[in-house]
């Protein structure tokens, strides 16, 4: 078969072919955040970034549960029976406003006992409305599209939320003055997300289908099962985030800046994997409710086109990790050796989500999540001993060693489900 041939069929694959949609649009939203964070942090200065992007950080540790796991039993349910649609979309948007308050007053009270005292509880409370409310609404949102497989408009939405915040950070440039800059930011920020969030109701409502407002009669197990939704972004994002936070403390703040600069570029190389992960969410629940073996094929499909890009990418990396210092300064060089070390992270992320996400589709959160928070443990305990011993390099063993964990516990509890089926059968 000639070449071009090859290449015909390849894209004739829709999985291929919504991957390079996804690819593109987070390609795309690279690129906005980058001119976002220029502006923003030359704009608001050193201390006015920093206040922001601590409330930020605080609005993120609450973030997963200001929709209660609910995004994702949208998908999954919608995936499987499309009529249910307007019932789901509208109860989900329902809870994501009731928790999204709820939690926003719950953190304002936590940002007024541990922020300075200067600090403007209209500040406060502004940021966590638009982060807990503004963006848990246009999450549902996003997954919506997702869940009925229009890839299209979901690699939209995705960019609308940086897009907005490009435009405010423009806005702001254009009429802040000497003082009340960070004022009039909250205000821009917040305004802007609460009206993508209504654009993207309005999205919803014109391509798919009205949602329908009432507190639809969600199942016990459906409460518990978006409770492990919850817990398994909060102990990713933990799993994510808490070697830097630990270094900053811990370690010193070059060996932070150097750590988080390589940690950065490895998560910009994933960007074609993420959207491999995008792409095929919603089948994961679709072949999942037909069995074990039926999700098996198809995640095993997904593992070749993720873990051939992981490993490839795992390969370059160390060869092109020589350009850090020329791209960010000389003061990054030894970012060249921590990029070297971490780049298994790509390989390990690509062999892994096939498997993670089945574990969703076949109905079984509460082991993923458990899983999930097992490995952040693990990753907590061995930063805390490791980083004052060996600063970066320690927080880049324990990285590698609780993702390789992770990736060998997902794919044993596939093989356990598979075992399982087949004793069944038997």
């Amino acid at each position: 078969m000639r070449l071009t041939e090859r290449i015909r069929q390849l894209f004739r694959s829709e999985l291929i072919r919504h991957t390079l949609i996804m690819a593109v649009s987070q390609g795309v939203r690279l690129g906005i955040q980058a001119g976002y964070f220029v502006i923003i942090a030359r704009t608001l200065g050193v201390e006015g970034y920093g206040l922001f992007m601590g409330l930020l950080s605080l609005a993120g540790a609450a973030a997963p549960f200001a929709t209660w796991g609910s995004e994702h039993l949208l998908v999954k349910t919608v995936s499987r029976d499309r009529t249910c649609f307007r019932d789901r979309m509208g109860s989900s948007v329902l809870l994501s406003l009731f928790s999204g308050l709820l939690l926003t007053l719950l953190c304002y009270i936590i940002g007024k006992l541990t922020l300075p005292a200067s600090t403007s509880g209209l500040i406060i409370g502004l940021i966590l409305i638009a982060e807990l409310v503004g963006k848990s609404v246009h999450t549902q949102s996003y997954n919506a599209f997702l869940a009925v497989d229009d890839i299209r408009t979901c690699a939209i939405l995705s960019n609308l939320v940086s897009f907005k915040n490009l435009v405010a950070a423009l806005i702001l440039l254009l009429i802040a003055g000497q003082g009340h800059t960070l004022i009039l930011w909250t205000v821009l920020y917040t305004a802007s997300t609460l009206l993508a969030a209504g654009l993207s109701l309005w999205v919803v409502s014109r391509r798919i289908e009205a949602p329908r407002f009432a507190i639809a009669p969600l199942k016990q197990y459906e409460f518990r099962e978006g409770f492990y939704f919850s817990i398994n972004q909060s102990a990713s994002s933990l799993n994510a985030n808490l070697d830097k936070t630990m270094l900053a403390s811990m370690g010193s703040l070059e060996g932070t800046g150097i750590y988080a600069a390589a940690y950065r570029l490895i998560e910009i190389s994933c960007v074609p994997i993420r959207a491999i992960m995008s792409a095929s969410y919603a089948k994961f629940y679709k072949h999942g409710a037909e069995g074990v073996r039926s999700g098996v094929q198809f995640a095993l499909k997904v593992l070749k086109l993720s873990a051939g890009y992981a490993l490839l990418m795992t390969l370059i990396l160390p060869l092109v990790a020589p350009i850090v210092p020329i791209i960010l300064g000389q003061e990054y060089s030894n970012a060249v050796d921590a990029m070297r070390w971490l780049a298994p992270m790509v390989l390990l992320l690509g062999l892994r989500f096939p498997a993670a996400d089945l574990i969703s589709g076949l109905g079984r959160q509460g082991l993923r999540s458990t899983i999930q928070v097992f490995v952040a443990g693990v990753n907590f305990v061995l930063n805390l001993f490791w980083i004052p011993l060996f600063s970066w390099k320690g927080a880049a063993w324990a990285t590698l060693i609780s993702d390789g964990l992770q990736t060998i516990a997902v794919w044993a509890m596939i093989w356990f489900l598979i075992r399982a089926q087949q004793r069944r059968e038997a």
